[in-house]
């Protein structure tokens, strides 16, 4: 299998589960996307996110605007994000918003450290069976100083004026953060700082089309990441068997998401020799693994599991 197929996370699982025929284009052939297409809503989640992990580090509304101008990568103000209200002043409105949230509904949780340095941004890597690893990033971790719970910060935007819990509620990207907040939690109590045995991820989701916050809150425990690793391990084996057979399904439901044609369409239907073309000459995806920080081992967590569930069956 190339190597390429073998890069999990949370974003490429999702296409996996969408469109396996669209999950294996992108990681083999490259992009047909306009290399100069504005992308409104992926720059504008960028600022906003950017900010406000500068903002909980610093505390500086200066220093989160900054950022914020420094990691733009697009058009500031183009005419699609003036129409969905997602131009780099729209996120400068979310930036104060969520100052407003942050002395209000969060003004009990502070920004974790470890080892001197700021919980935010956090990397990690899981290596899997079969080569395949599974990586991701923490926005930020928090811990409720009223009850040492720790809480994972992932922050969401949404051109709409409401959202519902069904859209991030059972998330898996939420449940592969335990592997970090676990290793974090025994760092913290080694050091003597007091923190609680559950954990919650917080949703703040700015609501473009409100002006507002909405902040939704959902407890994580092990039996939930239990099924979380189950689930990796069947994306895993689905990948394998995909590639074996030397067939990715095409879901014709996938093809019109996110309110545009998908950028493979009318195309995929064509031979992997043609889109793809020989294995060995596809561009290897590099990855600089010093951007993560925590690294696991996937036997070693079932074998975690395992005992966990032994321990409760004898109990």
């Amino acid at each position: 299998m190339h190597p390429n197929l073998k890069l999990l996370s949370a974003s490429s699982n999702v296409l996996l589960h969408r469109c396996p025929r669209k999950f294996q284009l992108y990681r083999m052939m490259k992009s047909l996307k306009d290399p100069d297409a504005v992308e409104v809503h992926l720059d504008f989640g960028h600022w906003v996110g950017e900010g406000i992990q500068q903002y909980l580090v610093t505390g500086s509304r200066e220093k989160a605007m900054m950022a914020m101008l420094m990691f733009n990568k697009g058009d500031l103000f183009s005419e699609e994000g003036q129409r969905d209200k997602k131009t780099f002043w729209h996120a400068l409105v979310a930036l104060d918003k969520f100052m407003e949230l942050r002395h209000s509904d969060l003004q009990h949780y502070e920004l974790v450290h470890v080892a001197d340095a700021p919980a935010v941004e956090l990397g990690f890597i899981l290596n899997c069976v079969g080569g395949f690893t599974y990586r991701g990033f923490l926005d930020a971790l928090l811990r409720n100083k009223l009850t040492n719970e720790l809480v994972v910060l992932e922050c969401k935007t949404s051109k709409f004026k409401q959202v519902h819990d069904a859209q991030y509620k059972n998330s898996g990207q939420g449940l592969g953060y335990s592997l970090v907040v676990d290793a974090i939690s025994s760092q913290l109590t080694a050091a003597g700082t007091e923190v609680g045995s559950a954990w919650k991820v917080m949703y703040p989701i700015y609501l473009a089309g409100s002006y507002e916050w909405d902040l939704k809150m959902f407890p994580k425990g092990s039996s939930q990441r239990a099924r979380w690793l189950s689930n990796l391990i069947n994306d895993i084996q689905r990948v394998a068997e995909y590639d074996e057979n030397s067939h990715f399904p095409m879901h014709g439901e996938s093809c019109y998401d996110y309110f545009r044609p998908c950028e493979y369409f009318e195309v995929c239907e064509m031979s992997d020799s043609l889109l793809i073309g020989p294995e060995e000459k596809v561009k290897l995806i590099v990855d600089d693994e010093k951007r993560y920080s925590f690294k696991f081992d996937m036997m070693e967590l079932v074998a975690a599991q395992q005992a966990k569930i032994t321990d409760t069956e004898q109990e």
